[in-house]
């Protein structure tokens, strides 16, 4: 069980909502305790009415105490809402959901008529539009990302070249010179043979 708020001509009205299979089912109860009409003849009227499709749902009080409750799919709230006779809710709620109506009186009219449609197709294609230029930017981005990296790998490149080149040198160099030293030693060694030699 979760809260979600409806809004009601600027007003969140916070009603238990319950997922069964999927589907988000509200609870019937606390709306008709909320705007102050009978709870039992909502439900048979809701129940009488192939439109809705209200479901007894087992739950837990805040007691603990297991006990079936009416809920009704979220979606089939806004329109239950707009069937209640206004002069049968409390005072301070009645002018409110009076506007609620109006309000879905106008928003199906403009549906009906197409123009909510049209409304919604220009939004969307200008959502459209937007997605196609943010998409513009990031391939500009990644190809110039793509680029940098080249140029990295490139220099990387170079530099593992550079390097192999002076260890390839170096190492040469290092054989010259142990050749140059031992041909020294070897030079001295037959010079002092030599030297032996001619004392005896």
């Amino acid at each position: 069980m979760k809260q979600i708020s409806l809004t009601i001509n600027g007003k969140d009205l916070f009603v238990d909502v319950y997922s069964k299979d999927n589907k988000e089912m509200v609870a019937i109860t606390p709306i008709c305790r909320a705007i102050g009409i009978d709870t039992p003849s909502q439900i048979a009227k809701l129940k009488g009415n192939p439109a809705f499709t209200p479901r007894d749902i087992p739950w837990h009080d805040s007691l603990g105490r297991s006990q079936d409750m009416v809920f009704l799919p979220v979606e089939e709230v806004g329109v239950w809402l707009c069937t209640i006779n206004t002069k049968k809710v409390r005072a301070d709620v009645a002018p409110i959901l009076f506007a609620f109506q109006k309000h879905c009186q106008v928003e199906l009219t403009a549906a009906l008529r197409g123009d909510a449609g049209i409304a919604r197709v220009e939004a969307l294609e200008k959502q459209n539009a937007d997605l196609q230029q943010q998409l513009v930017q990031v391939m500009s981005i990644m190809e110039q990302q793509s680029k940098d990296i080249q140029g990295l790998t490139n220099q990387v490149m170079c530099l593992g070249e550079a390097l192999n080149y002076d260890r390839h040198h170096d190492h040469q160099n290092v054989h010259k010179v142990l050749r140059s030293f031992g041909g020294k030693i070897l030079n001295a060694a037959k010079k002092d043979k030599e030297y032996l030699a001619s004392l005896h």
